[in-house]
């Protein structure tokens, strides 16, 4: 409470009491701010991803087949500051798009894997890339239609950002689907 040891030894037992109780008070307050803020944060990442969902659906009204992909991440090991596993997932690309996205360990924890989808290739990259034209491919997985009308399964290894050979995603499953503008959900 901002007092040194000599203050504190002069403290009669009850002020010493007192002390402590207002100290679990403040940590209490402190605890219950944090997980305010946390509730907040999460709340605010949800209605975010809703909106996306819904301006991805207003425009694929108008698109045809493959115009989205979805990907779905199954299983495989991320480096989240060691490798552990990810919480499976599922994105939406549409034709064209370069997107972040972020895969979880069950505790939270995220790791950045950027995605591009051009008709009859994904690409999934450790490091950001602005066009299709200036992606590394030391540093990213690409993956080809061969089947993506009725889906299909690859395993994938995404090579690290700063080191290819420490990969930043591995043993991944990854299952790609082309779509119909109906099925974008």
């Amino acid at each position: 409470m901002g007092m040194s040891e000599d203050e504190w030894e002069h403290l009669s037992p009850e002020q010493k009491l007192e002390m402590r109780r207002q100290q679990a008070e403040l940590r209490a307050r402190e605890q219950q701010e944090r997980l305010r803020a946390e509730t907040e944060k999460t709340r605010i990442a949800a209605e975010l991803e809703k909106a996306r969902l819904q301006t991805w659906r207003e425009l694929a009204s108008g698109m045809g087949y493959g115009e989205f992909i979805r990907v779905n991440f199954l299983s495989g090991e991320g480096d989240f500051h060691g490798y552990g596993p990810i919480v499976p997932d599922s994105f939406l690309l549409p034709i064209g798009g370069l997107e972040k996205l972020r895969l979880r360990n069950r505790d939270g924890d995220e790791l950045a894997l950027w995605a591009g989808y051009q008709p009859g290739k994904l690409i999934l990259c450790s490091e950001s890339f602005a066009s299709y034209s200036d992606y590394d491919p030391r540093h990213c997985a690409i993956l080809l239609d061969n089947w993506w009308e009725q889906g299909e399964e690859y395993h994938v290894e995404v090579p690290g950002r700063w080191d290819p050979d420490q990969a930043l995603l591995r043993k991944a499953v990854v299952r790609v689907k082309a779509l119909k503008a109906k099925n974008c959900r």
